[in-house]
């Protein structure tokens, strides 16, 4: 009996002996792991910024990149100042519907203030002076206009615009839709007594609002939005220290000894990744600083939320040169890619000239970039900042999945 328990004893000691010696074991693995990661990012990071030349160089022809654009394309982000907008009607209205819905309209103040109109002798004078761009539009009333409004049918009004679409055309317009709204009330009251007369037409103010327009507010300056363009597209060109630094641990001569090393490739990996991110993350901050101080660029108060951003696309770009160089088993064919990919990118997302593309530039990880940027930098919608961070999180697995699919391949 007690030998049985001095058995069980030795048994019991001997398991506390090994799970003992298995978690020391794993203690010194992860924190070997630890340091082959930091050893790697500090290698990689020295090893960028050793060709100091190279990074000044890039560094200032970025900064001189926006301040070019920034101050070529400023005129495109002045604000607009409307003047008096000119513009002609003609009534062919057989009844008197017409008249009284021009005559309540040229007695608003709000909308004398910025339309003028003028009555035309006939419907070709008026559409010739639209054509010839003497006005911004021409508003005509057809002979049944008011025949239509006894019979409680819709009394239509024909606007003719400018062919450019100007500004201007587009408020003659718009200040005709909400008053025809508002005319509803005074469409009612003419049915009942067949005039305007004694009609007030003060309670239709809300139809036609007066706001004042003002460049006051938080928009982007053409300097603050070219810094944000040519700072991605900077970040971007990270993509190219990452194919050039994936290419060096898993290409050619270099690549193939460090698989016979003993020293986790995981480890390597993680480490390479994340030192070709911070990088490209300090030049960044280098640019923003500047922008800041030299520019007078406006960052927001939200820092943390931008240096999060600028680490989510810096990422991206690094796995997409990492994927790219993988793909094509070649540096400088990668290399190659990258550029064309930096710049297509950066054109989709407006970084050259500030144009919308639609759903076609949504495919550029710049445009999703851009996204979050702004918004975050001018309190816009931050769930969609946060979905634009996602969405480079996203296209950043994709890569990196697409890459590892592509090792097992070249093994195989």
């Amino acid at each position: 009996m007690s030998s049985g328990l001095y058995t069980n004893r030795n048994v019991f000691l001997s398991c506390v002996v090994y799970i003992s010696a298995k978690k020391r074991s794993c203690e010194r693995s992860i924190m070997l792991l630890k340091m082959i990661i930091l050893n790697q990012i500090v290698f990689t990071i020295r090893q960028i910024f050793a060709n100091r030349k190279a990074v000044i160089n890039k560094t200032v022809t970025f900064v001189i990149l926006i301040l070019i654009l920034g101050s070529a394309f400023s005129n495109l982000f002045d604000p607009i100042t409307l003047e008096e907008i000119n513009a002609v009607y003609f009534i062919e209205d057989s009844g008197n519907g017409a008249s009284e819905f021009m005559k309540s309209l040229l007695s608003q103040d709000s909308i004398k203030e910025y339309v003028s109109f003028k009555k035309a002798s006939s419907y070709e004078e008026a559409r010739k002076s639209v054509e010839d761009g003497d006005v911004e539009a021409f508003v005509f009333f057809d002979k049944s206009f008011s025949e239509k409004l006894e019979k409680d049918e819709s009394g239509s009004v024909d606007v003719y615009l400018k062919n450019d679409s100007s500004v201007n055309a587009v408020v003659v317009k718009s200040v005709l839709d909400s008053f025809a709204s508002g005319m509803n009330t005074a469409i009612a009251v003419y049915k009942i007594q067949g005039n305007l007369n004694g009609f007030d037409f003060s309670s239709l103010e809300n139809a036609v609002e007066d706001k004042s327009m003002s460049a006051s507010g938080k928009v982007p300056t053409s300097m603050a939005y070219y810094t944000v363009g040519m700072l991605l597209m900077m970040i971007f060109y990270g993509s190219e220290y990452g194919c050039e630094g994936f290419g060096e641990d898993y290409l050619g001569v270099l690549g193939n000894r460090k698989k016979l090393t003993p020293v986790n490739p995981v480890g390597l990996y993680i480490g390479k990744m994340i030192g070709l991110t911070l990088a490209s993350v300090i030049q960044a901050i280098i640019i923003m600083a500047f922008a800041y101080l030299a520019y007078g660029v406006d960052w927001g108060p939200n820092y943390l939320m931008l240096l999060f951003i600028v680490v989510t696309f810096s990422f991206l770009a690094t796995t997409l040169g990492a994927m790219l160089c993988i793909l094509t088993k070649d540096i400088q064919k990668g290399e190659v890619f990258c550029i064309v990919c930096i710049i297509a990118c950066t054109f989709l997302a407006g970084g050259f000239v500030a144009a919308d593309f639609g759903q076609v530039g949504q495919l550029s990880p710049s445009y999703h970039a851009k996204t979050a940027f702004f918004n975050v930098m001018y309190d816009g919608n931050m769930k969609l900042a946060l979905k634009s961070v996602g969405i480079m999180w996203a296209i950043s697995v994709a890569f990196i999945v697409i890459g590892l699919i592509g090792t097992r391949r070249k093994r195989s």
